[in-house]
C-alpha cells in the first residue's frame, strides 16, 4: 500500500497543475462535474473530456512510477 501511495503522489506531481486540480476536486473532494463546469465556465461535456485526458495521463505516470518502485 505504501508503494502505491508513493507512486500515486509521484504520478500526480507530474501532471499539469490544471489536470491535478481537476482530478483532486473530482475524486478527493467529491465535487460534481456540474459544479466543476460552473466554476470553470465550461460545459459538463468539456469537463468530462478534460477528466478523461487527465486520467489517461495519470495512469501513464502511475504505471511508470509503480515500475520504478518495484
Amino acid at each position: 500500500e505504501e508503494k502505491i501511495l508513493a507512486a500515486l503522489d509521484s504520478a500526480l506531481a507530474q501532471l499539469a497543475e490544471t489536470d491535478r486540480a481537476l482530478l483532486e476536486a473530482k475524486y478527493f473532494s467529491n465535487v460534481s462535474v456540474r459544479t466543476l463546469a460552473a466554476k470553470l465556465s465550461l460545459s459538463e461535456k468539456a469537463v468530462e473530456s478534460r477528466l478523461t485526458r487527465a486520467r489517461v495521463e495519470l495512469r501513464r505516470h502511475l504505471l511508470a512510477a509503480l515500475a520504478r518502485h518495484e
